[in-house]
């Protein structure tokens, strides 16, 4: 599983201190929090995060059945949303304008982001902290394929825009990441969630002159 398991824990951890939303549905583990939710088929959920899961909310969910559990309210808070969680994770089915990682980061808020760059040089900003979830060496080839992404879903006619309206469609694509940027294959869905920004910064500006292929 493309996870990096030590990385994905501390991540859960970390969203308990606020909220840590566990959930089962369609035959997977549903783990979110504010920023970022990933979805992983039931039977092979690594032990390790099985664990702090349990460490956290005492109990693994059944199926379509979905709980709320933070620090502050340790009894788990059990939640109908469940077609919320499930359409976000639809959301990486869908994904079809591609994104590149560059070597880029960052420091915002006391944090570093990641620098992604999409279409027309567009660059979003992703939480490194988020961005380090993902690990394509932890890939079983027997039992999955390489994932698709970094993606996010853009519908055709944004795609048909004229140059001078460059601007407009740089603020549409950053809109349009904001409904997460996704990896996906048969047993994992991640979906993280960018910063986002009203309008182009000077510095993205600058980046999306810029090719890093």
């Amino acid at each position: 599983m493309f996870i990096n398991q030590n990385q994905f824990v501390k991540m859960v951890k970390s969203a308990y201190k606020s909220e840590l939303t566990v959930a089962n549905f369609d035959g997977g583990l549903y783990v979110g929090a504010g920023h970022w939710c990933c979805w992983m088929k039931n039977e092979h959920v690594p032990n390790k995060i099985k664990a702090v899961v349990v460490e956290l909310s005492g109990v693994l969910p059944n199926n379509n059945q979905m709980f709320v559990v933070s620090k502050e309210k340790p009894e788990n808070q059990y939640s109908f949303d469940i077609d919320n969680a499930r359409n976000l994770i639809h959301r990486t089915s869908i994904a079809n304008s591609s994104l590149r990682v560059t070597p880029l980061k960052m420091d915002r808020y006391s944090n570093e982001y990641r620098l992604l760059q999409g279409v027309h040089g567009v660059i979003h900003e992703v939480n490194e902290e988020y961005f380090l979830m993902i690990d394509k060496t932890n890939i079983d080839y027997n039992i999955e394929s390489e994932p698709t992404g970094p993606a996010y879903y853009q519908r055709d006619q944004d795609n048909e825009v004229l140059d001078e309206e460059a601007e407009v469609f740089s603020l549409g694509l950053r809109i349009a990441a904001n409904l997460g940027i996704c990896w996906s294959n048969e047993i994992c869905k991640i979906l993280i969630f960018p910063l986002a920004f009203k309008e182009e910064t000077l510095i993205h500006q600058m980046l999306s002159k810029v090719s890093f292929e």
